[in-house]
């Protein structure tokens, strides 16, 4: 039930999103950030403190290259009859350019202990960080009209420790309606991970971009009591290769999308990339989308 609040509260931010990808007279900033984040908890018969944080949400992206959440948390005890239940929550999240390229941080921590015994209902805890920096990118170097390919990269530097895949995360990189998304659902997907897929355009397009971090750590047995975190603070990039020789692009924001430090081809996440690409591995879009309410800019 909290998950399902939670989902209802990002509806107006993302019909926002949408507005803007569609690039009506609301969307008048070509870069900038939307954040949206919750603790909560209070199903059913207990009633903890809820919070949330809102940047930007329902108007236009903040054209800004940083962007520090407040820290969310709460906690509380509920009594009823011959049960006892306590349960707290944090979450924050952060943005940031240090390396000409978009950084975003997040972490959501909730646990939950006690043993309901008269209690008619059930009750969660829940910490949500969900950061979205858009930018706007005109594909150039060649004549207009020009065939251009392009190889976005979405990489993740996560870990959970959690019950139940209901706490996950993922990063998740959007050129011009082509994703890449790397998730993790904890286990063999801690530590770093990432996706690609390739753009086709044309030189002279001007291409939307939407880069994304969102992450939800859930708790629910009261039976057993239960902790739950989802640790994205190192953290989610996003990157651009360009394919065809002798084509550029400039971003709205002046970010370049370039990996800032060359790694050796075996561990670097463009290299890797591009070895998988190569290699026929194909390209996993949307694995987790239908964990999440639909993100309304993407379908």
């Amino acid at each position: 039930m909290i998950e399902t609040i939670l989902r209802s509260r990002s509806v107006i931010g993302l019909l926002a999103l949408t507005c803007f990808a569609a690039g009506t007279s609301r969307a008048s900033s070509t870069y900038g950030v939307i954040s949206t984040g919750d603790v909560a908890s209070g199903n059913g018969l207990s009633d903890f403190p809820t919070q949330m944080w809102n940047y930007s949400l329902g108007g236009n992206p903040e054209p800004v290259t940083t962007y520090i959440s407040p820290v969310l948390s709460a906690s509380g005890t509920y009594v009823f009859g011959n049960s006892t239940v306590s349960g707290s929550a944090m979450s924050w999240a952060t943005i940031d350019n240090s390396n000409d390229d978009v950084n975003i941080h997040g972490y959501a921590n909730a646990t939950i202990s006690g043993v309901c015994e008269t209690c008619s209902s059930a009750t969660e805890n829940t910490g949500v960080f969900d950061v979205d920096w858009y930018d706007t990118l005109t594909i150039g170097g060649l004549p207009s009209g020009t065939p251009v390919s392009l190889m976005i990269v979405a990489a993740l530097d996560s870990s959970i420790s959690a019950p139940s895949a209901a706490s996950y995360a993922y990063s998740q990189f959007e050129l011009s309606s082509t994703e890449a998304q790397a998730t993790n659902t904890g286990g063999a997907s801690n530590g770093s991970i990432s996706q690609s897929a390739i753009v086709q355009t044309t030189s002279g397009a001007n291409l939307s971009l939407v880069a994304a971090l969102y992450g939800i750590a859930q708790v629910n047995n009261l039976t057993q009591g239960e902790s739950a975190t989802v640790d994205a603070s190192d953290t989610a990039n996003f990157y651009i290769v360009v394919l065809t020789p002798g084509a550029t692009y400039t971003s709205a924001s002046g970010l370049s999308y370039q990996q800032a430090v060359p790694e050796p081809a075996s561990s670097g996440v463009v290299g890797l990339a591009l070895l998988a690409l190569w290699a026929g591995m194909g390209i996993r879009y949307r694995s987790v989308l239908n964990l999440r309410m639909p993100r309304m800019r993407h379908h």
